[in-house]
């Protein structure tokens, strides 16, 4: 006993319980009519219930007139092409179905059997073949236009046709006369009829077995039991009471599954899906500040991780830049930086090449942030070589060092946009002759003699640093100057000297100011310089960089 409840528990519960147990039922309800036929037949003779097959047949017409409706309304809704299948096939199939329920004996008495069950056959016909072709088409078929007007009309005239036939047949019963027919010819079409089904059902359950919808397993149910339905119709070709009982029943079974199926997938499943959409909404709507409050709170998290990895990289950019102030033997810098992001696309840098030379230079990379920021990194790296010897032999021959750097740049597969503008200069502090080369720089270092003569570093005017090593190969020149005890020159970048980005000072501006501050210290001077740089309402749109040299 364990077992087989066991096993009618795994048959109830698994997803093909219902068409199991439903087929199953049908089947052996027909087996027990067959077997006690003649009691059967008795007991609905007693009842009354013989004349419920039209009651069947009645209500089967009506489901399918539903069903009618509601294809046709999905062919307007969402242009489906199974849809409007349907909606053509199971209009003539209810036509003929129609037109032969109308003329039972106790309707009009106008028209023999064979013709009752000929009309009928070729309506069911017509249905089954509706059935498959349908199921051949994809749901994911969409018509290309809008049918849903043309849809309307067909109905209503192809109905209104098989109305009017009716009313002639019934005033002139010779206009249809299908007594002539075989037997053989209506077999003919029961037997399509279930092959139709057949095939039908296994195209369904290929689709279930992928896509797991419960509608087509609804479907599966209905087809299943028009099968059984057209077993009896061959099985007993003949008229008999009790079998028209039970094949009117079970198409009225087999066509309630299909409506239920078609009913669910085209209305009740939207509905469905609208009731959710409308629940998560109102949940959203609920719950709408607790989860903009989760919401930023994240946000912020993630924000201020950020931010704290852009500090990081910060430290470590600004972490290789020179001391604010660097004395050196008879030369004095002082330098500032600001960025206008935590990340800058400036850098400049001033080292020792050896006892009695100085190299130094200043770049500025196309934009600022985290791209240029990066860009700054590689640039320390190659321009100022850790091998002491190759940095000294670059750095007396500032050309020989934009070349070889212009070189390696192009090696990198940096993005073709990405360029910079650099100015290299080394300082002999003994022979106090400064060499320079220009890597394209467009604001040129300004120098300020004791004696009060201004001269801008302009004679070197080389190539900017970028992506152009397949179509162009610059050169780069070495210039020098002479310089001798008070003379000061200011390194800088565009945003010093950018008043459309930044509110700073202008190129006479500081002019003046290295001229009227000549005689004073260099703090002093540089505190005048950084007087008109604004930089604490973050107005500022470029970084700003710059340094001064003392003799």
């Amino acid at each position: 006993m364990k077992t087989l409840k066991k096993l009618y528990e795994q048959i109830i519960y698994s997803e093909f319980g219902e068409l199991a147990i439903t087929t199953g039922l049908i089947a052996i309800m027909f087996l027990l009519a067959y077997i006690f036929e003649s009691d059967v037949t008795a007991f609905l003779d007693r009842t009354g219930l013989l004349n419920l097959p039209y009651v069947f047949e009645f209500a089967s017409i009506s489901i399918l007139f539903v069903m009618v409706s509601i294809t046709s309304r999905s062919v307007g809704s969402v242009n489906s092409l199974r849809m409007m299948i349907y909606t053509f096939f199971f209009t003539f199939g209810i036509g003929f179905v129609f037109i032969a329920f109308t003329q039972v004996n106790w309707f009009t008495g106008t028209i023999n059997y064979n013709t009752i069950t000929s009309l009928a056959s070729i309506g069911k016909f017509i249905v089954a073949i509706g059935l498959l072709v349908g199921a051949s088409v994809p749901l994911t078929v969409k018509l290309k236009y809008s049918y849903r007007v043309f849809m309307r009309v067909f109905i209503i005239i192809i109905w209104m046709m098989f109305a009017f036939f009716v009313v002639v047949i019934n005033h002139r019963s010779g206009i249809i006369n299908m007594s002539r027919l075989d037997l053989r010819w209506y077999t003919i079409l029961e037997y399509l009829s279930a092959v139709a089904l057949i095939i039908t059902f296994s195209i369904h359950f290929r689709t279930y077995t992928i896509e797991k919808n419960r509608f087509i397993l609804k479907f599966m149910n209905g087809l299943a039991i028009l099968i059984i339905a057209q077993v009896v119709r061959l099985t007993f070709m003949r008229y008999s009471y009790l079998y028209h009982f039970i094949y009117s029943m079970y198409m009225f079974v087999g066509y309630y599954y299909i409506y239920h199926a078609l009913f669910g997938y085209n209305i009740e499943s939207p509905v469905e899906d609208l009731i959710n959409e409308e629940k998560q909404i109102k949940l959203y709507a609920e719950n709408l500040e607790v989860i903009v409050d989760r919401r930023t709170t994240e946000m912020q998290s993630n924000n201020m991780r950020l931010i704290q990895e852009i500090e990081y990289a910060k430290s470590i950019q600004q972490s290789l830049l020179p001391p604010r102030k660097v004395n050196f033997n008879k030369v004095v810098f002082t330098s500032e930086y600001f960025p206008c992001e935590r990340l800058s696309g400036d850098f400049f840098d001033i080292y020792r090449l050896d006892d009695d030379n100085i190299g130094m230079y200043v770049l500025d990379v196309s934009g600022h942030g985290v791209s240029a920021a990066l860009m700054t990194m590689f640039c320390n790296n190659y321009i100022k070589s850790s091998e002491k010897l190759i940095m000294k032999y670059r750095g007396l021959k500032p050309h020989r060092n934009l070349k070889h750097f212009y070189e390696e740049f192009n090696k990198m597969n940096f993005p073709d946009e990405m360029y910079m503008v650099m100015f290299f200069a080394s300082y002999n502090i003994e022979t106090g002759v400064l060499t320079y080369s220009s890597g394209g720089i467009n604001c040129y270092p300004l120098l300020m003699r004791k004696d009060g003569t201004k001269e801008y570093l302009d004679k070197s005017q080389g190539f900017p640093i970028c992506k152009m090593s397949e179509f162009f190969t610059p050169t780069y020149t070495s210039e020098t100057t002479q310089l001798t005890k008070g003379d000061r020159i200011i390194f800088y970048t565009d945003g010093l000297v950018d008043n459309l980005k930044n509110n700073t000072i202008s190129e006479d501006t500081l002019e003046e100011v290295m001229y009227n501050y000549k005689d004073l210290s260099l703090k002093s001077l540089n505190t005048k310089i950084k007087s008109y740089i604004q930089v604490d309402d973050g107005s500022n749109e470029d970084d700003i960089t710059y340094f001064i040299m003392e003799i």
